[in-house]
């Protein structure tokens, strides 16, 4: 893009892009022009505590976390946070 975003947002042709749907381009204009995102938000509030860490360690096979959290409802959220707080702080 050879255009500031800013601009493109402002003059509402992000649509006008190729790949750019409507839902992406509300997106990306939330995103422009408050700074912020809800969805972002949102998501960032349905992550359990703690799964972001467990990720990083050695060994650690992503595919079983994002199996495991998507096999557990909110039910199973409070098993997630013990293990996070062991990991991040174990004792």
């Amino acid at each position: 893009m050879s255009e500031p975003l800013d601009k493109v947002v402002a003059e509402q042709r992000l649509g006008e892009m190729k790949g750019i749907g409507d839902a992406l381009q509300k997106k990306i204009t939330e995103l422009v022009t408050t700074g912020r995102l809800a969805y972002y938000e949102e998501l960032k509030a349905a992550t359990p505590p703690g799964l972001v860490a467990m990720l990083d360690i050695p060994g650690w096979a992503r595919r079983r976390s994002r199996r495991s959290t998507m096999s557990s409802g909110s039910s199973r959220s409070s098993n997630w946070s013990r293990h996070a707080r062991r990991i991040v702080s174990p004792g």
